[in-house]
């Protein structure tokens, strides 16, 4: 576990609180909602996929799945399956894209490289979208320009692994540099787990982060769905915004879905009984 004390950093828990105010604003009915994308590619698992859409759907979201036609005997929900008759392009991307566009947040599940095929699909993506982008693959912004917000979601040792750090990170000093660098470079926030604890950040606010811990290992995938979930009701999403965002799921993470026997179902019981 990262080692919080150190002075110069404002550790921003997750907190109920944070999670009230949130949940309370957030729009009563679906009609006035927007939806959020899920983007699954090749590699990404049945199960990452599934969490995914079961999550947000627990949240009361509308949900958009395009996902790869390599996932189509898995028997998901998908809205447009991406075809391609050659490796170089998906000959519906314009389908797809449209449909995307009309999301608040799309979740770019990887789990692993992109393929040539979605790397095109993706640059194509990047010059007509403009909303809140999250992805579990830090390179997608350092192999394609994109204007929009930037969310980055991955294990700290893959950040560690791309920057070819061997020593390990013990101290939340040495941590923070470590993502305040990659942020700058990527013009990206960072949120990276550590087994059982998790750090968020950003560098235009590298003086604070947002740290959640847990019991268990904390799924990245599991926890961006919950963090994007309550943050695509919202249209801010400047730094102290987002960390704040991320403190709510936090709390709704560790005290309402890890540590609960049933996962979704309990989480989505504990939100009709309190809202």
């Amino acid at each position: 576990m990262i080692d919080s004390t150190d002075s110069t950093i404002m550790p921003s828990r997750s907190s109920e609180a944070d999670f009230d105010e949130i949940l309370f604003n957030r729009p009563v009915s679906n009609l006035s909602r927007r939806k959020i994308g899920i983007l699954a590619c090749r590699h990404a698992s049945l199960r990452s996929i599934s969490a995914t859409y079961s999550v947000l759907i627990a949240l009361g979201h509308n949900v958009l799945l395009v996902a790869d036609i390599v996932h189509q005997n898995n028997q998901l929900p998908a809205d447009v399956w991406l075809t391609s008759n050659n490796k170089r392009n998906y000959q519906n991307s314009d389908v797809a894209i449209e449909a995307l566009m009309d999301c608040n947040v799309i979740i770019n599940l990887v789990e692993g490289e992109l393929n040539s095929t979605m790397e095109l699909f993706t640059a194509r993506l990047f010059e007509s979208y403009g909303g809140v982008y999250v992805s579990d693959y830090p390179k997608i912004f350092k192999n394609h320009s994109y204007e929009g917000k930037k969310i980055i979601f991955s294990s700290l040792q893959k950040i560690a692994d791309a920057k070819h750090i061997t020593t390990k990170l013990t101290g939340i000093i040495q941590v923070s540099k470590l993502l305040s660098q990659v942020s700058g470079e990527l013009s990206a926030s960072i949120v990276a787990t550590n087994h059982n604890q998790l750090i968020a950040l950003e560098s235009s606010s590298a003086g604070t982060a947002c740290i959640v811990n847990a019991k268990n290992n904390i799924s990245i995938v599991d926890f961006m769905a919950i963090f994007v979930g309550l943050l695509a009701d919202s249209s801010d999403t400047k730094a102290e915004l987002w960390l704040k965002y991320c403190q709510a799921a936090g709390f709704l993470y560790r005290n309402h879905y890890s540590e609960s026997k049933n996962g979704v179902a309990d989480l989505k019981k504990y939100l009709n009984e309190k809202f």
